[in-house]
């Protein structure tokens, strides 16, 4: 990917695999990502981390699960015209999908059945973890790309129920590095208004994490 210059050799094998170029093609411009693709969403993140986090002791991380965090979301496309570009020529969108169940079959995974009830974490999440694994073997990174839209799907289960998992919630944020969860947070979520983070330290607080 032209426009991301790697500063390592895990960040130049990421970004000359072929399922990742695959991968980052997958989006259009929509309410949670008004930048489109998966891959200009990692380009916006990148800028915001070379902005506010170039010093930050985090650097390195930030711009591994910026890279990795999404590449799932390429799985399920048949089922998610959301993602998918409303004049795309069928030679493409066939490619696109050839490409998606591919992926799937690759990276296939297990999700726990306590979290299948979180669409979005169940959607890509797991699968970007799985993915991920082939160039970091650090669980702490690997846990975050795994959980990182957790905190969305349990934000938007208290708003629609008025609660939500609190075992769940505490069994997996405390067992996270939660400062750099809630950096990444920021920035995966820097062109909107991230009640998100709110929440969620509000939670952590309460349960005592933080």
């Amino acid at each position: 990917m032209k426009l991301i210059k790697p500063i390592n050799h895990v960040e130049a094998r990421i970004l000359k695999d072929k399922d990742f170029l695959a991968a980052i093609k997958i989006g259009r411009p929509r309410k949670s990502h008004e930048e489109g693709t998966v891959g200009a969403h990692i380009v916006l993140i990148l800028g915001y981390i070379e902005k506010n986090y170039r010093e930050s002791k985090y650097y390195e991380d930030l711009r591994i699960l910026a890279l990795l965090h999404d590449i799932g979301k390429i799985v399920g496309l048949e089922k998610r015209p959301d993602l998918l570009q409303p004049d795309m020529p069928k030679k493409k969108l066939v490619g696109l999908i050839n490409d998606s169940r591919r992926f799937a079959k690759k990276y296939q995974t297990r999700i726990p059945e306590n979290l299948t009830k979180y669409p979005v974490t169940k959607s890509h999440a797991f699968h970007s973890r799985e993915f991920a694994k082939r160039f970091i073997k650090s669980k702490r990174l690997l846990d975050l790309i795994k959980y990182h839209d957790l905190a969305y799907d349990m934000l938007l289960e208290y708003q629609n129920t008025g609660r939500y998992d609190k075992r769940t919630f505490i069994n997996i944020f405390s067992k996270l590095d939660i400062r750099l969860y809630l950096i990444f947070q920021k920035c995966d979520n820097c062109t909107r208004k991230n009640e998100i983070s709110k929440w969620l330290k509000e939670q952590l607080r309460l349960h005592s994490i933080i």
